[in-house]
């Protein structure tokens, strides 16, 4: 006699390349015969994941003012109790949605701050940002200088937050089936060599963030722009330690590959420069794959990105700055951390222990690496434990 299983039921998910990760582990927990799995999703939802045309999709939801979520919501069915969840995948660790805290039993949060301090999410040990709702409400708070309402509510619901961690940018580009899912992970695992040729890479968009704006008295939580030109001469964007550190990377040894693909500020709308040191995203993988570690440095309010899950997939390790957000599992071997630069200013980072710490980083072990990642990281992995952390809430 088949044991009662509980049912996975998914009824929203907007920005939908975020989930696809854990789509595909909720598809292989039904395969196993671990769960039920469905969609009840409104018709827009249905269209956009089926639709590779940006303005199509914009132009519908304008259309219907459709209310467009940063979040994935849905419930578990068990023996008849119904358990409410959303997964928030907001880049920024002090946004968060606080009807959906009010209303779910558990809140996945994919950018978790490690601390959580009554003053908000600290971007430098002088600067930090208020816990905000992105619903980008006014703030009738005067005293507050973020445009967005606070998030009042966090703190008596603290209980409901759970870490949860970042997926590869996107497994498929239309269809969120099975097959397409799998393919696209598949993909990914192929991309693997057996042995790395080079030391360490890194791979920056810009060497500048975004033009700061003119904002006077109140920023837009959700704007990098209002957040560098409100806190002008107390932080400097972490593109810039970017192109500095990959600076050291080429000079400090021949093994190690670091690109920066554009001089120009991060919302510039010029045309990029340096195309012959763009790698396509269907072959960046394979490219990490080739090196023992990947750089990271803390960039859009201090989140942790999908270099992460793309190194680690192909058995590539992660040097980081210091690390303020968490996944729901510790890092180990996997994680070497250096200084803290993140928004700093550049003139405080201890650049010369950076460079020490790179010329001592030891020896990864590939096949550690990915051996770590099947069982901390794969998509069925983190499926399963949504689904143990909603069953126990």
């Amino acid at each position: 006699m088949m044991q009662n299983r509980p049912t996975v039921v998914i009824t929203k998910f907007t920005n939908w390349t975020y989930f696809q990760w854990f789509l595909l582990g909720f598809y292989e927990l039904e395969r196993a015969g671990k769960i039920k799995l469905k969609f009840k999703t409104d018709w827009i939802t249905n269209v956009s994941t089926k639709i590779n045309n940006k303005k199509v999709i914009s132009g519908l939801r304008k259309l219907f003012k459709y209310k467009v979520d940063m979040n994935l919501y849905g419930y578990i069915k068990d023996n008849g109790v119904k358990k409410y969840f959303c997964i928030d995948n907001a880049d920024a660790p002090f946004l968060f949605d606080s009807e959906a805290l009010d209303q779910v039993s558990v809140y996945f949060k994919m950018q978790c701050p490690k601390i959580f301090d009554a003053n908000g999410f600290s971007l430098t040990s002088d600067v930090s940002i208020p816990y905000s709702d992105y619903s980008y409400s006014c703030d009738v708070n005067e005293n507050s200088f973020v445009k967005q309402k606070r998030c009042t509510n966090l703190f008596d619901n603290l209980s409901k937050v759970s870490p949860l961690m970042v997926g590869c940018r996107q497994l498929a580009e239309m269809k969120n089936s099975y097959k397409a899912l799998r393919h696209g992970y598949d993909n990914y695992i192929e991309s693997r060599c057996s042995e790395p040729s080079k030391k360490v890479m890194s791979y920056f968009g810009n060497a500048l963030g975004p033009e700061p704006s003119e904002c006077a008295n109140k920023i837009d939580a959700n704007s990098e722009s209002d957040i560098m030109g409100y806190f002008v001469g107390k932080i400097e964007h972490p593109n810039e330690k970017r192109s500095k550190a990959s600076q050291i990377l080429n000079r400090v040894s021949e093994e190690n590959d670091a690109r920066v693909i554009s001089e120009n500020f991060a919302d510039s709308k010029e045309v990029i420069k340096n195309d012959d040191i763009v790698v396509p995203l269907d072959k960046f993988c394979e490219h990490i794959s080739h090196f023992q570690y990947n750089l990271n440095i803390s960039g859009y309010r201090m989140s942790i990105p999908n270099r992460f899950i793309e190194s680690f997939i192909v058995g590539t390790a992660i040097l980081t700055d210091k690390l303020f957000v968490r996944w729901y599992l510790p890092f180990e071997e996997e994680v070497i951390e250096t200084v803290e630069m993140g928004y700093k200013l550049n003139n405080d980072i201890d650049w010369s222990a950076f460079e020490e710490d790179l010329k001592k980083l030891p020896t990864i072990n590939k096949k550690s690496i990915i051996d770590s990642f099947e069982r901390k990281w794969s998509p069925i992995v983190v499926a399963n434990y949504i689904l143990n952390t909603i069953l126990k809430a």
